[in-house]
């Protein structure tokens, strides 16, 4: 076989490969099916879609498609035999037979280039390094003698956000800086000793090569509030930017100069979605607060006098049950753990997913294959056909349900909720004033009042194919009628 026909069968098999398998052999997933476009510094997963269906993907905020052997191509910018030996050799559709057929060079080229790339790729600094720089980096505007906060991002947080001058301080917020910072930024990095260097380390620094520098992420035509990220000892580990522009959370992040699009720009850090944790001024509750979101997280701490847990979006919480058991081992006298997401949790499928799995591995329970497939099936409902939904897995669902049972949990855990009209999120609720709205449901009464909740929808949207011949999966309950249920469900419950 000539290297032209081996190119010519391996194209055929990639191409019958699910899209996301390839896809995600280069980016990170965030969420079911959702990715941060690699070909432009994105922030926003909703912009890169994948057609399951043509197998391919499309940006819609740059324009970027394609199909997997196209994505490669882009990606590691190699040409057409390149990508699809690459995808082979990863995937392992090349037997050894047919790599002995390669051109010799080829295969050098591939691992040497392989190498390069794991070389070039920094690791990130240790949470103490990681701490003295972004503590150095949070002075802002201070750097050139100019106000740490913008009167603008002052009045926000004091109003908006409830918090006093001393909290603020505490905390370190800042007005994120421009590029105008960077050479007094360099020079207190030398006083307080620190090697230059360590920067290609640090998430959201990089090192520009036209101009050979030390450079940081920047915001674009927009500003925004910096909030530190802490960690169990009170460390910086990583900073989220809330933009003025839309008011969406973003990291501090330099990763998208590993794209090999992007040549001028080297050594960039990805700072991962670490959780951030808030103690009170005293601790006066045993319980452990779990929430979406830093403002959340920082009222819940004040109001309770409790330690609280932000994960940076539902679905990064696999962090939390290490975090967990190193706070029970500080404080022994913890005892409950209260998952206080949005008042929608319950209700809405994509974060009562994750809200469930994170509270059934807190309570020690080992997944095992079966376990967690019965958990995707029923949690999942509607995402594969009609023949493998929630309503055909009740048996499963109390297994489950018995299981949990017999388990000794080393905390109590409950889910928080509370009516919508009362706030969104929790803090909301909480400035205005409505804490007695909120309720408290056990994990166990929570488990098996959302498994007939995604029942009912299950059942509904077979309803509506009957009547209209509609495809299983593009049916949509409307909110009316999953707040039915929920109220059915759920708030009957409490």
């Amino acid at each position: 076989m000539t290297k032209y026909e081996l190119v010519s069968e391996l194209k055929e098999k990639i191409l019958n490969i699910p899209i996301e398998e390839i896809i995600n052999l280069r980016l990170n997933q965030y969420g079911y099916g959702k990715y941060l476009c690699p070909f432009h510094n994105d922030h926003t997963p909703n912009n890169f879609k994948l057609n399951k269906i043509k197998n391919t993907y499309t940006c819609y905020a740059c324009g970027e498609h394609g199909n997997g052997i196209t994505f490669i191509m882009d990606y590691d910018n190699l040409d057409f035999p390149q990508a699809v030996i690459r995808i082979s050799l990863e995937l392992g559709l090349i037997s050894q037979d047919s790599i002995e057929n390669i051109e010799k060079s080829q295969i050098i080229e591939y691992r040497q280039k392989h190498e390069i790339i794991k070389k070039e790729i920094p690791k990130k600094a240790d949470a103490d390094t990681l701490d003295k720089v972004y503590r150095i980096f949070m002075k802002g505007n201070t750097l050139i003698k100019k106000p740490k906060l913008s009167e603008e991002h002052l009045t926000k947080l004091l109003e908006e956000r409830h918090l006093d001058f001393e909290d603020i301080d505490r905390t370190g917020y800042f007005t994120f800086p421009k590029a105008t910072i960077m050479r007094s930024f360099l020079k207190e990095l030398m006083r307080e000793e620190i090697d230059v260097d360590v920067l290609k380390t640090i998430p959201g620094f990089f090192y520009d090569v036209k101009k050979e520098s030390y450079s940081f992420f920047k915001l674009k035509d927009t500003t925004g509030i910096g909030i530190p990220i802490m960690d169990l000892q009170k460390r910086v580990v990583g900073i989220q930017i809330r933009t003025d522009d839309d008011g969406r959370y973003q990291w501090f992040s330099s990763s998208f100069t590993n794209n090999a699009r992007v040549k001028n720009f080297i050594n960039g850090t990805s700072p991962g979605t670490p959780v951030s944790i808030f103690y009170p001024y005293e601790i006066k509750c045993r319980t452990i607060f779990i929430t979406e979101g830093h403002f959340k997280a920082k009222k819940i701490s004040q109001e309770f006098g409790a330690i609280s847990i932000s994960v940076q979006g539902v679905n990064n919480w696999r962090e939390i049950p290490d975090t967990v058991k190193a706070l029970k081992s500080q404080y022994p006298y913890l005892d409950y753990i209260m998952i206080a997401f949005d008042a929608d949790m319950a209700r809405k499928e994509s974060v009562l997913q994750p809200a469930l799995k994170m509270g059934i591995t807190l309570t020690g329970l080992k997944i095992t294959r079966e376990i967690d497939s019965n958990l995707h099936n029923i949690l999942h409902i509607g995402n594969k056909s009609e023949k493998r939904n929630a309503s055909l897995y009740q048996k499963e669902a109390k297994e489950i349900s018995e299981i949990l049972k017999n388990i000794n949990f080393e905390f109590t855990i409950y889910y928080c909720l509370w009516d919508e009209h009362f706030g969104k999120g929790i803090d909301d609720l909480l400035n205005m004033g409505n804490r007695f709205a909120l309720k408290k449901m056990d994990l166990i009464t929570f488990w098996n009042a959302s498994y007939q909740y995604l029942k009912d929808i299950d059942l509904e949207k077979l309803r509506i194919k009957k009547l209209t011949q509609q495809p299983y999966r593009q049916i949509e309950i409307d909110e009316e009628k999953k707040l039915e249920f929920f109220k059915k469900n759920v708030l009957s419950q409490l």
